[in-house]
Formats: structure tokens, C-alpha cells, sequence
């Protein structure tokens, strides 16, 4: 097995993308943002499908895309494991994980032992000589991983390879990939955070098809750089301006909004505000209440805001609201609260949050 960096300075001008991205050898990097943030261009300059307008592509040190030279996919050593299978119906499952080894010109029986053990590896040499249509979707994707691996790429891009599986088969799927990735390099977009923290060691956060932020899965996450990352994430992100608080709490920092409104909270340790510099109030939904009235008791954060939505999560619904100044928050409550409080779209609401709940981050 090798495990080759990746290295993407380019620019594709019809789609306005501008990326500069490296991944080292033998990691996993998780590629996330909202549609049309560049995902899949990305993965296109790298896999050979797009040509760069301007810039390299590097794929362990030698340039594949550039002003000078352009390398066909083929001759890349990509593999490319997509949310589809996309098998050939017309080959067994063991002819389809040896179709790419055929391909380099492989002799038929090194190829298919090769085959063999990629599919022993992922746990289906028994299903070798059905035909794709006899699998089901779990098992079609298990065979579309050991197709990708059997070339023994240097470079593996994953593309949402988990979103159309059900629960059981992702989390299957998800043991497997962890087991079967390791030492690679990966580039690997996905929606999903379960992703990120099991597999990837690092994130890319793409906006506007520019990086917005990189980083470990576990820094990006802790302080996210848009609310598509919050959103991510599972936290409430406010931005404004870093302000002493008014707190009798000495360490308490605060956060102006823009509507005037001040959320009070605990500096971050890593990353901790600078006064008068823009500012992040991070706080999860379940530390959230709701109340139609200001609540009394011991001093909190209070938001006046509306119910945007009601999203059912397992035992609790997530209620998503809008503040007064345009910005959102949402809070975890259970069924019977929803009912208690007569919460549909559009009820007027105050939620509230202690400060000890909030960590204050710079922008």
C-alpha cells in the first residue's frame, strides 16, 4: 500500500473556485460546506475529471495538472469511492473489484486473487459470483470500497460513500472504512459530523469556493468559522463584538450583538476574545430553554426570538428560532414541553442560557 500527499493550488474560473489545499501522506481529511462551495470541483481537480485553469495539482510530489502537463485520470493511482456503487451489472462482484487490476493489464488469475482478498478483507468473499442486482445496498457499497482498493491507490477521495445507507449499514460501513483507511491518504466529503470525528483526523471547511478554514477535526469544529460549521457542529453560534461584561462574574466575557443584546459567557482557553474585536457566543441547543415569558430565578442569558421550525430529534424536538437582529439559535425540549407551551411556527418565545453554558471565542 502507498500513501502519496496531495497538493491542490488552482483555479477553475467558470465555476469561480480558487483552492489551495494540502493533505499529508497516510491522513484523512474531511472536506465539508454548503452546496456549490467547491466540494466537488476539488474533487474533480484531483481525480483528473477537471483541469485547472491556472495552478498545480500535485499528487506525491509530482504535478498532474498544470500549465505544463496534464495526467490523465487513469494513469493518477486515484480511487474513488462515490455515495452510488455504481457496479457493473453485467460482472459478478468478483469480476467487478478485478476490473480495474485487469485494466493495468494484470493477468486474469493475479486479478482475481487480488479480488478475493480485498473482498475477504470487507467481509464478502462468500457473495463473489452473484451479480450486482443480488446485493443489497450495504453490500453494494462494500464491494464498490474493495474495487477502489484493489488498485492500491495513492490517493482514495470519498464522496458522501455513506449518505444513501441506512443506520445500521453506515455505522457498518463507518467500522469498516476506519479499518480499511488507515495509513492512506483520503480526501473525503461528507455532511455528516459522525464522519468527521471517526475518520478524519483534519477538516477542510470550503465557502464561496475559497478554504475558509483548516484545521483538526477536533479545532474546527470547536470553533466554527460559519454557521454552516455551527450547524455542523451542534452548536448555537452568535457573532458580534467582544465587550467587558457587566457580570459580577470577574472572568465572564460578553458578546454585543447587533440588536444591543448581550450575551455574557466563559473565554475560551484556546482562543479567548480581545475586546472590541469581533466575537462568537458558542453554546449548545440542550443547554437552551424556552419560556414564553423572560424567565426569573438566578441572572441568565435571554434572547427574545420566533419559532422558524420544529424538528423532531429521537426523544426531543429541536426548536429552531430567529432573534431580533436576523440571527438563529435553536434548543433541545422534549414532546411535552413543545405541547405545554403551545410552540408552533411563529410563536414569540425567550430562550434562555446560563453564562457558564456559553464559551466566548474571537471571530
Amino acid at each position: 500500500m502507498s500513501a502519496s500527499s496531495i497538493a491542490v493550488d488552482a483555479t477553475v474560473t467558470v465555476r469561480d473556485v480558487v483552492l489551495d489545499v494540502e493533505v499529508e501522506g497516510g491522513h484523512t481529511v474531511g472536506v465539508v460546506g454548503p452546496n456549490g462551495a467547491g466540494k466537488s470541483t476539488l474533487l474533480g481537480l484531483v481525480s483528473g475529471e477537471l483541469r485547472p485553469d491556472a495552478g498545480t495539482v500535485r499528487i506525491g510530489g509530482q504535478e498532474v495538472a498544470g500549465p505544463r502537463r496534464v495526467v490523465p485520470p487513469h494513469r493518477r493511482s486515484v480511487g474513488v469511492l462515490a455515495q452510488r456503487p455504481l457496479l457493473f451489472g453485467h460482472l459478478r462482484v468478483v469480476d467487478n473489484v478485478a476490473f480495474g487490476v485487469r485494466a493495468r493489464g494484470v493477468a486474469k488469475a493475479v486479478a482475481h486473487q487480488r479480488a478475493m482478498t480485498e473482498l475477504e478483507a470487507v467481509g464478502l468473499a462468500g457473495l463473489a459470483g452473484r451479480w450486482p442486482a443480488a446485493l443489497s445496498v450495504g453490500q453494494a457499497q462494500r464491494v464498490a470500497l474493495a474495487r477502489a482498493l484493489a488498485t492500491d491507490p495513492a490517493v482514495l477521495l470519498l464522496d458522501e460513500p455513506l449518505a444513501a445507507l441506512d443506520v445500521a449499514a453506515a455505522s457498518s460501513m463507518r467500522v469498516l472504512l476506519a479499518e480499511r483507511l488507515a495509513g492512506r491518504t483520503v480526501l473525503m466529503v461528507t455532511h455528516d459530523p459522525l464522519d468527521l470525528w471517526t475518520l478524519a483526523s483534519s477538516m477542510v471547511v470550503l465557502e464561496g469556493g475559497r478554504v475558509l478554514d483548516h484545521g483538526s477535526t477536533e479545532s474546527v469544529l470547536a470553533r466554527p468559522a460559519s454557521r454552516f460549521v455551527a450547524d455542523l457542529a451542534g452548536l448555537n453560534r452568535l457573532a458580534g463584538v467582544a465587550v467587558e461584561s457587566g457580570s459580577a462574574v470577574e472572568d465572564d466575557h460578553a458578546v454585543h450583538l447587533a440588536d444591543g443584546v448581550e450575551v455574557t459567557g466563559v473565554p475560551d482557553e484556546v482562543a479567548g476574545p480581545v475586546v472590541g474585536q469581533e466575537a462568537l457566543a458558542l453554546f449548545e441547543p440542550a443547554a437552551v430553554s424556552v419560556h414564553l415569558s423572560a424567565p426569573g430565578g438566578r441572572p441568565r442569558n435571554t434572547f427574545g426570538a420566533e419559532v422558524t421550525g420544529l424538528e423532531p430529534r429521537g426523544a426531543l424536538v429541536r426548536v429552531h428560532a430567529v432573534l431580533a437582529g436576523g440571527q438563529r439559535a435553536s434548543a433541545d425540549v422534549t414532546p411535552r414541553s413543545i405541547g405545554a407551551l403551545g410552540l408552533t411556527v411563529g410563536t414569540a418565545v425567550v430562550l434562555a442560557v446560563k453564562a457558564a453554558q456559553v464559551r466566548i471565542v474571537r471571530h
